[in-house]
C-alpha cells in the first residue's frame, strides 16, 4: 500500500492552509510515475540564491546536491523522518 500520496496531500494542505486540494490517489501515482520536487532558495539579502551572480550560489548548490543524493539513496523514508 502506497501511503505517500495521502501523506503528501496532508503536508501540502497544512502548508498551504487549505483542505480543499483534491486527493492524489495511488492510481495517479502509478499511471504517471513521475514526481518532481521544486525548491526555491532565497534570503533576506538575495532574491535568488541560485542566480549566477549570487555570492551564496556555490554553497547552496553543494547543499542541494547533498540532499538530492540523500533522497535518491533513501529506501526507507521513516529512517529519514526519525533521524537525529
Amino acid at each position: 500500500m502506497n501511503l505517500f500520496p495521502a501523506l503528501f496531500n496532508a503536508v501540502m494542505n497544512e502548508a498551504l492552509g487549505s483542505e480543499e486540494e483534491e486527493y492524489i490517489s495511488g492510481r495517479d501515482v502509478f499511471e504517471n510515475e513521475n514526481w518532481y520536487i521544486a525548491i526555491e532558495v532565497f534570503s533576506f539579502l538575495e532574491k535568488d540564491c541560485l542566480h549566477e551572480d549570487s555570492p551564496s550560489r556555490k554553497e547552496v548548490l553543494v547543499y542541494l546536491r547533498d540532499i538530492k543524493k540523500e533522497y535518491l539513496t533513501t529506501h526507507n523514508y521513516n529512517e529519514v523522518l526519525f533521524k537525529d
